[in-house]
């Protein structure tokens, strides 16, 4: 089945927004879809929806891809603290070693999705910005910091980007065991999923400070060969990371839903642009929802045997404010 739809984009550090109308197709995997415009996922990788573009097609008016607001979870700051503590019990007693727990944040109000992705591309140069719409599906709306796979001429890029933090009143990053602990995670298995695939021929750098708005993570960029079969491969294996899903990956991803109370959809999803020469995927971060008459914001954190559910909550408050301060 063929859904209407549109995709505008602007890839980090590049001037030109890519503008394009045509159909999405939903698919449960990427085999065979070598060489489409536009991809996106869901959190867990268990469908995808990819768009071909059509200069032919009618332009896909943005109200033919509104859905309806659903009554699923939106956490207050005492619910969402009272949840935490319980995992945070439940990680302390050796259930879990990380899970990467996120809320809904809801704007009471209507928003104008082409304004706000006009002021992301203006504010947001080092991040994949993008708008998209599929017909009766949903309106999504996003800035990226975390690039999943990047190809550079005949070689690729992956970054490990964990840990969170905005600076102190000295104006400088306190970085403390759990942020440190927490970017490890990842950087492990992302290389855990490389040698899983085969590909030797691997380059690390860091991790270093990576700003994004008000706040910074810690990063570590992989630079490596592979051949297309075995980014197909890495595609399978890797996503989603434990920077938004959590230790073990398997055990957390069978109950997440019950633990955030809700859908995630296309949050924490993969997202870009994937042909055969040309793939630019990301992670779908700092991003919004967007309805008729209103929107709601996602946003986590990754919470580990040393968190504190304040600080937590403080965390989502700081990285919602990337697309309300849109608004």
């Amino acid at each position: 089945m063929e859904y209407r739809g549109f995709v505008k984009y602007r890839l980090p550090g590049e001037e030109e927004t890519v503008i394009l109308n045509g159909f999405w197709k939903k698919t449960d995997h990427l085999q065979g879809f070598s060489n489409v415009d536009f991809v996106v996922a869901n959190y867990d990788n268990s469908f995808y929806y990819v768009f071909h573009a059509n200069d032919e097609d009618e332009k896909a008016e943005i109200e033919l891809c509104y859905r309806s607001m659903d009554d699923e979870s939106f956490l207050n700051y005492g619910a969402y603290t009272e949840k935490l503590k319980d995992l945070i019990e439940e990680i302390r007693s050796g259930k879990y070693q990380k899970v990467i727990f996120s809320r809904r944040k809801k704007v009471g109000r209507k928003v104008d999705p082409e304004a706000i992705f006009h002021k992301l591309n203006i504010q947001y140069q080092n991040s994949f910005n993008y708008l998209f719409g599929i017909e009766n599906t949903g309106v999504w709306i996003g800035a990226s910091p975390e690039v999943l796979i990047g190809s550079v001429y005949s070689r690729y890029q992956m970054h490990s980007l964990a840990g969170t933090l905005g600076r102190n009143v000295q104006g400088e990053y306190d970085w403390s065991e759990k942020e440190k602990e927490e970017q490890k995670y990842v950087t492990d298995y992302i290389i855990d999923g490389f040698e899983k695939v085969g590909i030797t021929d691997l380059k690390l750098d860091g991790p270093s400070v990576f700003e994004h708005g008000r706040v910074a993570h810690l990063k570590t960029s992989m630079d490596f060969a592979a051949t297309y079969d075995q980014i197909n491969e890495l595609l399978r294996e890797i996503p989603p990371t434990p920077a938004v899903c959590g230790i073990p990956k398997e055990e957390i991803l069978s109950v997440i839903q019950d633990l955030e109370g809700y859908d995630r959809r296309f949050y924490t999803g993969t997202i870009g642009v994937y042909k055969e020469g040309q793939i630019q995927l990301f992670v779908n971060l700092r991003c919004m929802e967007v309805f008729m008459n209103e929107a709601c914001l996602y946003v986590g954190g990754g919470i580990t045997s040393k968190s504190d559910p304040e600080n937590e909550w403080d965390e989502t408050e700081v990285k919602s404010q990337t697309l309300l301060d849109m608004l």
